[in-house]
């Protein structure tokens, strides 16, 4: 096998000697790496901008039309035509002259004035599959950002939770939309669950990410925090506390709650 291995070696050597002694090799084995590597490092891109899109608005209620301002006015995409019928959209979508369609139902205002639930469905060509799924990391965004601006208007104060699982830097992009991070320290399911350690460090990075992006969530942690734990929490970042089983498990809930308060105080003078 070694044998073998070496006489292969031997005619890779001996092929590319052969290539680098002539000029016309050398140039097609060198040049057009070197050119790839200038024009794709100023061309090449992931960026995406003025996205074709249609728009099928079966409500027209003022809510509606922000949304569809939203998307017309990001550089990221260009409003085609607005359109009356589900087969304008398909036609649209299948002549290629739209990648992407919006579709708004008919009581999408109403529904969110009432404090529902609405949806707005968004397709997308699949057949040009990198692109669409550049589109619609930027359609997420904005519909982020319209949530968001929702959820002011009604008096919530938005939030996120992360689950142990989770790594705290997927929410850079939605850290400055949030008013706290709830940081689950076990796995959703029941209660009496022991701490999982690794929460602290997880804790410590929200802190730093706050500092370093001049934010001001707040950072919630959920799950074992009791009299052994609390003080570690506190003194990671964590600026609010749920505690279920050491309070409701012990000497009496209001004993309980008073004495992990007195050690979270202890850990954070200033809280």
């Amino acid at each position: 096998m070694r044998a073998r291995l070496l006489r292969v070696f031997a005619l890779v050597v001996k092929e590319l000697l052969a290539l680098l002694r002539d000029p016309a090799s050398r140039a097609v084995l060198i040049g057009p790496p070197i050119i790839q590597l200038i024009v794709f490092g100023y061309a090449a891109t992931f960026e995406l901008h003025h996205v074709p899109f249609v728009v099928y608005n079966q409500d027209q209620g003022q809510v509606s039309r922000e949304i569809v301002a939203r998307f017309a006015g990001a550089p990221s995409f260009d409003l085609l035509r607005p359109v009356h019928n589900q087969q304008a959209v398909e036609q649209a979508i299948d002549d290629k002259s739209a990648l992407m369609a919006l579709n708004i139902g008919p009581n999408f205002s109403a529904d969110l004035e009432r404090g529902r639930q609405a949806h707005v469905q968004i397709i997308r060509d699949g057949r040009n599959s990198n692109p669409a799924a550049i589109a619609m990391g930027y359609a997420q965004s904005i519909v982020t950002r319209f949530n968001q601006s929702q959820l002011a208007q009604h008096g919530m104060k938005p939030a996120v939770v992360i689950n142990p699982a989770t790594t705290v830097d997927l929410l850079i992009p939605v850290l400055d939309m949030v008013h706290h991070v709830l940081v689950m320290s076990v796995n959703p399911g029941f209660g009496g669950q022991r701490f999982i350690p690794y929460t602290l460090t997880k804790i410590r990075r929200l802190k730093e990410l706050r500092q370093n992006m001049a934010l001001t969530f707040r950072i919630e942690v959920d799950g074992g925090v009791d009299r052994d734990t609390v003080a570690s929490v506190v003194d990671a970042g964590a600026d609010m506390l749920v505690a279920g089983t050491a309070v409701f498990n012990g000497d009496g809930a209001e004993k309980e709650a008073h004495e992990l308060l007195t050690l979270a105080r202890k850990a954070d003078p200033a809280a």
